[in-house]
């Protein structure tokens, strides 16, 4: 019996460092796919900033843009369109500010769901923006001599609304894991130590029943 509570002993302390193993793991790859989507982030914020500005001037930084005499055709039929990009803009700008101060390499596997939360938000923030693009573009008067470029920057905003999508799809799968890890590994470790513990007093009680067998045979 001695032999196979150790036998036991010793593959249920295999299993135990190999759980811990395994979630050290886990833990590392949650950390890197947030650092990964904090660094697509960025870069869509930068990208949507810029696009945005370009189109419709609203700082001095592309003021001589060689596409700037489409401006007065973007959103025409419904002049208020602007107003509403161009606060959603300072929103985005705000965004990237705040992006810009979390450091990713910050995150640790307690505060990663926080980080992902601020993810969230602004992808809901960008998702936001790029509706009120389409209807920017929707609510455009046709030039021909602007058409190429505005078909261009129309898909421009799509691809990036499409990258916005699936950033957010990545952010949603992320969190769903995250609930469903932390909500039982610590239980599943804590379970594979009691169990270790419990074969280490079984052992001693045999270890002593034979020590006290062998102590009453030598009487």
């Amino acid at each position: 019996q001695l032999d196979k509570l150790e036998k036991d002993l010793e593959k249920a302390e295999f299993d135990y460092q190999s759980k811990l193993k395994s979630d050290n793991q886990t833990n590392e790859n949650l950390i890197t796919s947030a650092r990964n989507i904090q660094s697509d982030l960025a870069i869509i914020l930068t990208d949507t900033s810029t696009e945005t500005d370009k189109l419709l001037w609203i700082t001095d930084l592309y003021i001589n843009w060689e596409y700037k005499d489409l401006r007065i055709y973007l959103g025409a039929k419904d002049i208020s369109l602007k107003d509403k990009v161009t606060t959603s803009f300072y929103t985005i700008s705000s965004l990237q500010k705040k992006l810009d101060t979390m450091n990713s390499s910050d995150i640790t596997d307690e505060n990663v769901t926080t980080y992902l939360k601020t993810y969230q938000s602004i992808v809901t923030s960008l998702s936001d923006h790029f509706v009120l693009m389409k209807k920017i573009f929707i609510e455009s008067i046709e030039d021909a001599r602007y058409k190429a470029q505005m078909t261009l920057s129309q898909n421009t905003f799509t691809a990036l609304q499409t990258k916005n999508s699936s950033i957010n799809a990545s952010i949603t799968s992320q969190l769903n894991t995250i609930r469903s890890y932390f909500s039982s590994y610590e239980d599943q470790q804590q379970s594979l130590w009691k169990q270790i513990e419990s074969l280490r007093s079984q052992i001693d009680l045999a270890r002593k029943s034979l020590e006290d067998a062998q102590f009453n045979a030598n009487i």
